[in-house]
């Protein structure tokens, strides 16, 4: 399973072109990488840029005693492997011009010596803006240099709803995900990424109730207001009296199972059931369907 833009990416990063991937957050981008380069065989190392972020973190430093104290982005820009400079847009850009010579001009004045790029040197940068700046959703985020955000080829990283569906294993909750989405598409300050999509797989795998789920993971915080804007898409969840795992009967008179009880072992985001005959839920059924509408819930 990948996202439809992986095979991109890792052309890309072999042709050594340095690459800013953005996107919304929870979409996948610093997976993505982590991906490359272990498809490529390429030793991974990476730095989560903030305000705090100096450029001794980038190049290292001299200690007391004289001797030099490495960086991951060193040991990558001298040895080779892919360095990942994860949300680039939240440090300052100042700090990042630090490595536009090595971009470049193929070295840089580390603080003991001049080093030259090694040959599988590849630098890929995340960020959640296209370098412009904060806004609504990304407060916190600085517009770049010019000169830094011309030395990369920019990917943008889009959700990938096929793998999400691939990647989420409890249907009846990704149901909830999409109608959440849609009603999230008009307003600035909602966003609703994978991330969120599987945190809530893995809490409602412990067994902890839908909606207490979706107020985890999607209202969290949210201002009373624009929680209500979402509400809908998890009532609508539980005014259905059909789940996975209920018992019911097929009720459509023009199928040869008319009258057969079974179990929901599926609910598909067409509202279509996925029926099992002739089993306990949880077991090999003797046979399955697909019926729309046509099944009563057995009291």
């Amino acid at each position: 399973m990948k996202h439809k833009l992986q095979d991109t990416l890792q052309l890309a990063t072999m042709a050594g072109v340095p690459i800013l991937l953005t996107g919304e957050a929870g979409t996948g981008k610093s997976e993505s990488v982590v991906m490359v380069a272990k498809e490529l065989g390429y030793t991974l190392h990476s730095l989560s840029v903030g305000e705090q972020t100096t450029k001794t973190d980038i190049l290292g430093f001299m200690d007391a005693t004289g001797t030099y104290r490495s960086t991951g982005f060193r040991k990558a820009f001298e040895g080779g492997g892919v360095f990942l400079l994860d949300e680039i847009d939240a440090g300052n850009p100042n700090v990042l011009l630090a490595i536009n010579s090595g971009i470049s001009n193929g070295f840089i004045e580390f603080p003991d010596t001049v080093v030259h790029s090694h040959e599988t040197f590849r630098l890929i940068a995340t960020a959640n803006t296209f370098g412009t700046g904060a806004g609504i959703k990304y407060v916190g985020r600085n517009k770049l240099d010019l000169a830094t955000l011309n030395r990369f080829a920019v990917l943008h990283w889009t959700l990938d709803e096929e793998l999400e569906a691939e990647l989420c294993t409890d249907s009846q909750w990704l149901r909830v995900i999409h109608e959440a989405r849609k009603l999230a598409s008009d307003v600035d300050e909602l966003m609703i990424g994978m991330r969120n999509t599987l945190q809530g797989v893995k809490l409602l795998d412990i067994g902890l109730p839908i909606e207490t789920v979706f107020d985890m993971v999607i209202t969290k915080g949210l201002d009373e207001d624009i929680a209500a804007i979402l509400k809908p898409a998890i009532e609508k969840y539980t005014q259905e009296t059909v789940r996975i795992g209920s018992q019911v009967v097929v009720t459509d008179p023009e199928h040869k199972l008319l009258g057969k009880t079974g179990y929901v072992s599926d609910i598909h985001m067409s509202g279509k059931y996925e029926i099992k005959v002739g089993a306990t839920y949880g077991l090999i059924a003797e046979e399955y369907l697909w019926v729309i509408g046509s099944v009563e819930e057995v009291v």
